[in-house]
């Protein structure tokens, strides 16, 4: 026998015990304890199912059926069947709220997780930000450092012409000028003449560092030969001296006393014995000194003369 038959079974004893026992109360008496067993019996069949699907936890609306029980049966007690009626509807209103707000409360912990979820994201995503723009930075500076070294390295190749060129316009020279400082009989100081000159000169080695001077005495026939190549040495120092005063590098000047060994006046011939009393001065660029390409081409330095003083 089910839960239902049972309690409808009790119901039809208890209506017939009442109407056994007092047949002198009144058919309203009769009628309010008839109903209240009713409900009563109702509200336990409407329960019971309520306690078995809760005990199973997969009735959502538990809530709602207690409190339609329990309205149901207090309702029956304090107003007869019309209190058990309203009893039912204000119970399974409280029992429905009850569910709404266990609903809304799960709501609320899913939106909150939702929140923590979407708070790390934005976390994750501020790192990667920062990450992005120091990769960019770097990204800047690196093509700052590129363009530097590009715009050094174009200098790098105009110096690199420049220096061709100089050196091409100084094999120039060398191939047009040829010019000598000359004395008079037994002198070996510099000549006022040549003094303009040769200042020219030691600027010009001033700009050009890479110049190496050489110095060429000779003299002529008239005298011992041993003087005359000691006079050719002093005059060789003179010039080397004076280069030396004005900022020239002693190691970049080479000076030879060749005395009469290159004379080419004849003896007798006096108007002419000048030609043979002279310092040549050259120029050179050795050829460790020179640009790469241009000392490959020519296998030697560059001898160059120049001018510092007349013909």
């Amino acid at each position: 026998m089910t839960n239902h038959d049972q309690t409808t079974a009790t119901s039809v004893s208890t209506l017939s015990t009442i109407q056994s026992s007092s047949s002198s109360r009144s058919f309203r008496a009769k009628k309010t304890a008839f109903a209240a067993a009713l409900i009563c019996s109702q509200a336990l069949v409407v329960s019971t199912p309520a306690f078995a699907d809760e005990s199973l936890g997969n009735d959502e609306h538990s809530s709602t059926y207690w409190g339609i029980g329990i309205g149901t049966t207090l309702g029956a007690i304090l107003g007869g069947p019309v209190g058990a009626a309203a009893g039912a509807a204000l119970g399974g209103s409280v029992g429905y709220g009850q569910d709404k707000d266990s609903a809304l409360e799960q709501t609320e912990q899913q939106l909150d997780s939702q929140v923590m979820s979407l708070t790390s994201l934005e976390g994750e995503l501020k790192k990667s930000n920062i990450q992005l723009e120091a990769l960019r930075a770097q990204t800047r500076k690196l093509q700052r450092s590129n363009a530097i070294k590009s715009a050094e390295l174009a200098d790098l190749k105009a110096q690199e012409v420049t220096e061709r060129e100089q050196a091409e316009i100084l094999a120039d020279i060398a191939k047009h000028y040829s010019q000598e400082v000359y004395y008079r009989h037994n002198e070996s100081s510099i000549p006022d003449y040549a003094k303009a000159r040769i200042d020219e000169l030691a600027e010009f080695m001033l700009e050009h560092p890479n110049m190496h001077i050489s110095l060429q005495g000779h003299s002529d026939l008239i005298g011992p030969e041993n003087a005359n190549l000691a006079l050719t040495q002093a005059r060789v120092d003179a010039i080397r001296d004076y280069l030396v005063d004005k900022g020239v590098h002693t190691g970049r000047i080479d000076g030879r006393a060749h005395g009469e060994a290159f004379a080419t006046v004849s003896t007798g011939d006096a108007a002419n014995y000048i030609l043979d009393r002279r310092v040549a001065i050259e120029l050179s660029m050795p050829a460790q000194e020179q640009p790469a390409a241009l000392a490959q081409d020519s296998g030697e330095s560059l001898p160059i003369a120049i001018n510092v003083g007349g013909r």
